[in-house]
């Protein structure tokens, strides 16, 4: 065989190679990202369309309702925490102004993340774990070591 098929034998078999593990690459990873990158941008532009609805009721109100409205926040936030929005009645957001903060908003894209972030190592120790070489025991080392 000349050199030169030689090379291109063995640039034949890396590519293949390659091509084998971009498919799991693909599906670890562009997928879950790509998800994750809609999401994320789904629910920005979803809690700016809310919050762009909740500046044009305050809008709406006199000087005295905004300063009862405010007033009201902050008893909202001392009683329920800082996640008052899902916590309080349906009667008590509309009386405010303030919408329930959607699932596609925060939850969605926290939990992709939270899957990309376990899924990135994931892949590399178990692709380190496949290409490490494999142990082979020796026995004649067990017979030297046996010798007095």
């Amino acid at each position: 065989m000349n050199v030169s098929s030689k090379k291109n034998l063995k640039q034949n078999r890396t590519e293949q190679k390659k091509g084998k593990s971009s498919l799991p690459f693909a599906i670890l990873f562009l997928v879950p990202l790509t998800l994750f990158l809609v999401t994320a941008i789904g629910g920005g532009l979803m809690k700016v369309d809310r919050m762009y609805s909740e500046s044009s009721f305050e809008e709406k109100l006199n000087p005295l309702h905004k300063v009862w409205r405010g007033l009201q926040l902050k008893v909202f936030v001392k009683q329920h925490g800082i996640d008052f929005r899902n916590k309080i009645s349906e009667t008590e957001r509309r009386s405010v102004g303030l919408y329930r903060e959607s699932f596609l908003e925060s939850l969605l894209p926290k939990f992709i993340f939270m899957g990309l972030i376990v899924l990135y190592p994931a892949y590399f120790f178990i692709n380190l774990w496949k290409r490490s070489p494999k142990k082979v025991p020796v026995k004649k080392a067990k017979k030297l070591h046996s010798r007095k």
